[in-house]
């Protein structure tokens, strides 16, 4: 069952989240003029291991990124309606919601 990933009610804010038994610093950014997040992702001991990646709908967030030390999972943005972007509003309200697949979940889809 994929991992929901929590967003706060606050445009530049981080959480520690583990995910396959490891645990990463996620940093999220909310850009007011462009209206979207970003987010990075830290390891355990504070090394970036990617940057400023846009959260889009429905997309795998990481699929272009081959960090060896990254998730060896994906991350998703799953909103119903897909004609929208993820703003500040529809992702810290829950009608947008940021989750983690395992590399098993995905072999599944």
């Amino acid at each position: 069952m994929a991992t929901i990933i929590p967003v706060r009610e606050n445009p530049n804010h981080t959480i520690l989240v583990n995910l396959d038994s490891i645990t990463y610093k996620f940093w999220f950014l909310y850009n007011e003029a462009g209206e979207f997040w970003t987010i990075s992702i830290y390891n355990e001991e504070d090394t970036l291991l990617i940057s400023d990646v846009k959260i889009m709908p429905n997309y795998p967030l990481l699929f272009p990124y081959k960090n060896i030390e990254l998730l060896k999972g994906d991350l998703y943005c799953e909103i119903s309606d897909v004609s929208k972007s993820i703003n500040f509003d529809n992702l810290t309200s829950g009608e947008a919601v940021l989750l983690y697949l395992s590399k098993e979940e995905l072999q599944d889809i």
